[in-house]
């Protein structure tokens, strides 16, 4: 479903934006188009796009996706998302190459991305233990089932010895 986020990718976006908010002093999400909210939103894509994708691919979980991300911000549509992804359109600066014309941009997003990176880790432990939950919950749901199945049976066996 194209600009749907779960709630456990909500979460890590939640995370990551906080810490970007809290590197630049501002609210990511405000509607503004002063350098330093430009600078901050094009940092957080960068992170998304380049760093916790990374990490979801190693767990062998999909990729947030520009249409995924807009949604998230809260944006009409992927485009916008493009502008911002540093490495996303041609004749646009890679990322390398975008964070050298900034000491201090570069500074942030280096700060940033070892965050997020020293997550990895804990990321991994954290899907791990919700997918023991998921399949706890599960198993629950399967148990429920058979009961209920063999509860049936069992009636009907006795309908049956009663006839």
């Amino acid at each position: 479903m194209e600009g749907y986020i779960d709630d456990l990718v909500r979460k890590d976006l939640d995370l990551i934006k906080l810490q970007v908010e809290r590197e630049f002093n501002i609210e990511l999400l405000k509607k503004d188009r002063h350098r330093e909210y430009v600078d901050a939103r094009k940092v957080f894509v960068a992170l998304i796009l380049h760093v916790y994708n990374d990490i979801r691919e190693k767990l062998g979980e999909p990729r947030v996706t520009l249409a995924s991300l807009a949604y998230y911000m809260k944006y009409k549509n992927h485009s916008s998302i493009s502008f911002h992804n540093i490495n996303g359109h041609k004749g646009g600066l890679g990322v390398e190459e975008f964070l050298m014309t900034d000491k201090n941009l570069r500074e942030s997003y280096l700060k940033l991305k070892d965050r997020i990176g020293s997550i990895d880790s804990e990321v991994f432990i954290k899907f791990l233990s919700l997918k023991k939950q998921e399949l706890k919950e599960e198993i629950k749901v399967i148990d429920k089932y058979l009961n209920i199945y063999f509860e049936n049976a069992e009636k009907e066996e006795k309908g049956k010895s009663n006839n």
